[in-house]
């Protein structure tokens, strides 16, 4: 008789126990940070809006479309993207000389050129996915989607005001 009423106990402790491990799922209203980035429709709009001109080469990797941004009425970026909608690469500008990549992956092959824009180029054995650099008081990046050789970036950044 004691083993049933152990056995009796135990089932319903398991089945106790089991109760309260059931999840109640309060409804919780989704906090979404903002985007600090307004879009515009043109490359003009985005100047004004930023208060500086940006230019940046045409025809990158295939460039069919440009992305004109403003981050809180300090830093622009311009996205180029393909035909198919894939991002090829992607400009900052802002006065200052920060850092304003956004890109806090390490990378193996770090190089400096501190002849005229104090360039600082990122990638991985002698190919180059970005760079940084600081031209008068505006401060520049550059994000590629792929790889190019240390000259081919050197000849966009040239390129880019």
């Amino acid at each position: 008789m004691k083993k049933i009423i152990m056995f009796t106990l135990g089932i319903l402790t398991i089945l106790a126990l089991a109760g309260c491990n059931k999840k109640i799922q309060e409804e919780e209203p989704m906090m979404q940070i903002p985007n600090p980035f307004m879009e515009y429709g043109s490359l003009g709009d985005a100047e004004k809006a930023v208060g500086f001109d940006f230019t940046v080469p045409e025809g990158i990797n295939g460039t069919a479309e440009y992305v004109y941004r403003v981050m809180n009425g300090e830093m622009m970026e311009i996205i180029c993207r393909n035909a198919a909608g894939e991002e090829v690469a992607r400009f900052r500008k802002a006065k200052g000389s920060d850092d304003i990549s956004g890109d806090y992956n390490e990378y193996s092959d770090v190089r400096t050129d501190n002849s005229l824009k104090n360039i600082t180029y990122r990638g991985e054995n002698g190919m180059f996915t970005g760079a940084i650099w600081v031209e008068g008081e505006y401060t520049f990046a550059l994000s590629l989607a792929e790889a190019m050789t240390l000259e081919q970036v050197g000849v966009i950044i040239s390129q880019t005001h």
